[in-house]
């Protein structure tokens, strides 16, 4: 293969040196024997004309039939990362299609695990709290103080959870 890519290459530049020699008119074509084009690799075929073109990115949008609308919501920006699936390709249910990258869904996501985390280290101390106050070794007021931190912190986790 690098040596078809070597010959090319070659041919090209002896193609360009040729018609660029000074003082004299450049040819309108060169041609090789058959002999030339087996030793170079080159294989000669007939022009065809197009009738796709595979796209190489894709637009930041959606267009699908008439009939067969689907709603396909993003609660975040973000960025593509890699595309799966070409125009016009087939896909199956459940395929994916794209792989995005977000930094809102990130932080999010971040925030909400934060907030999971505070929610159990608040159960864990409310109920250290209650097992001291029901034993007397701190005051019951004490106890009612951290069940109210334990749901301040649910509620947040659950405010967290609807984002």
């Amino acid at each position: 293969m690098l040596r078809n890519h070597f010959r090319a290459a070659a041919l090209g530049a002896f193609l360009v040196g040729f018609s660029a020699m000074p003082g004299q008119a450049a040819p309108s074509a060169v041609k090789l024997t058959a002999a030339q084009e087996r030793s170079m690799g080159l294989r000669l075929t007939a022009a065809r004309g197009a009738t796709e073109t595979p796209l190489a990115s894709l637009p930041a949008s959606i267009a699908p039939p008439l009939n067969g609308r689907v709603v396909a919501s993003v609660p975040f920006a973000g960025t593509v990362v890699r595309v799966d699936a070409l125009e016009g390709q087939i896909v199956k249910a459940g395929q994916i299609l794209a792989v995005l990258f977000s930094q809102d869904a990130l932080r999010v996501s971040t925030e909400l695990a934060r907030a999971q985390a505070e929610v159990r280290m608040a159960d864990a101390a409310a109920a250290r709290a209650r097992t001291l106050a029901s034993e007397g070794v701190v005051a019951g007021a004490r106890a009612e103080e951290a069940e109210a931190r334990a749901a301040q912190a649910r509620a947040l986790a659950a405010e967290s959870r609807l984002r």
